[in-house]
């Protein structure tokens, strides 16, 4: 399986900073390590570039990929890279 990282669209990444910015609990659906389907809700703290791979942090610790997630309070999170 190819698990290149896919930058994500400009208008997505926006998406997360709002949400980081307004320090709001949000829920974001994502596929894990071992592709299953997984949801966290907690307050965004943190967006930033790992080893050319972007990850958005949640206050508990949580690190996610950002090509990983499926979609934010909802609202889905699928877009091509800008």
């Amino acid at each position: 399986m190819n698990d290149t990282y896919k930058p994500l669209s400009c208008s997505l990444y926006d998406r997360l900073e709002t949400l980081s910015t307004l320090a709001k609990k949000c829920e974001i659906s994502f596929i894990g390590p071992d592709g299953e389907n997984l949801t966290s809700i907690g307050k965004i703290v943190d967006l930033r570039a790992v080893k050319g791979e972007e990850f958005l942090f949640l206050e508990d610790g949580t690190k996610i990929r950002l090509d990983k997630i499926i979609s934010t309070d909802g609202q889905s999170f699928i877009a091509p890279g800008c």
